[in-house]
Formats: C-alpha cells, structure tokens, sequence
C-alpha cells in the first residue's frame, strides 16, 4: 500500500498554507489528487514525481527583511 497525503501534509510539505493548495488544485497547478469519501489524499509517488517535473517551487523558508 502506497503512503498518501492529506492537504494539511501537503501544504506543510510545499510550506504553503493549506488554503493554498486548493487554490493550486482549482488552477490544475497541484499533483493529481484522490478522493476518499469526502477527503482528499495525494499518493507520495504522485507527489515526488511532480516536485521532480513541475516548475512550481513552494517557499520553504520564510522571507525576511533586510535591516540596514
């Protein structure tokens, strides 16, 4: 059985807010995604293949300002 990932785990993945990936998901921008009842779940292997062929590069680090 593969591993799948929730929204949050996702959005926690890509450092985005979890409000985020449904936007990527309406724009088709986001990995293909699975629905189990009323939940959503991206299988690992869907994601790892697109963060190898996607352009899209989530921030993973929080954007700081420069003091002078």
């Amino acid at each position: 059985m593969s591993t799948a990932l929730t929204i949050n785990q996702l959005a926690e993945r890509f450092g985005i807010h979890r409000s985020t990936v449904y936007t990527l998901i309406q724009q088709g921008l986001a990995p293909r995604a699975t629905r189990i009842g009323k939940r959503l779940r991206f299988r690992l292997h869907d994601v790892e293949q697109f963060e190898r062929l996607s352009e899209f590069r989530p921030f993973k680090t929080r954007r700081t300002r420069m003091v002078s």
